[in-house]
């Protein structure tokens, strides 16, 4: 791997990890029964948003993983470029049913499309 190839993996799978890591931990830590603009009416509410705050930390801290050793982080880095084509498609999907959304969600969907191509299209090379 070239080191542009390594750096630009290497920004990508740091700034998905700590967009993810961060405030995913800090909304299954928050008080209350709701985040902000998702507000939970009960128990069962509360509890799954919190739980996917908790995965949602969770996903981060493995595309913090990958970046320590890209080579042999290969299926993890596809798998998450995976995730970001799903996340892409419910994006889109909701775009045509439920309308258009601002432009910090518009935002989202460019940053998870650019990085859904890098971690597919330019996955480390297979480790030999």
């Amino acid at each position: 791997m070239s080191m542009a190839h390594r750096v630009i993996l290497s920004a990508c799978l740091g700034v998905l990890g700590l967009s993810l890591l961060v405030p995913g931990l800090l909304n299954v830590l928050r008080p209350g029964t709701g985040t902000p603009g998702l507000v939970a009416t009960n128990a069962d509410a509360a509890n799954h948003v919190r739980a996917l705050n908790g995965m949602m930390a969770a996903v981060g801290a493995g595309a913090l993983w990958a970046c320590l050793d890209l080579p042999r982080a290969r299926q993890l880095i596809v798998a998450l470029g995976v995730l970001m084509a799903a996340l892409v498609l419910a994006r889109a999907y909701s775009i045509a049913t439920d309308g258009m959304p601002g432009l910090a969600t518009r935002l989202y969907l460019i940053v998870e499309l650019l990085f859904g191509l890098v971690f597919l299209g330019w996955a480390p090379p297979p480790h030999s």
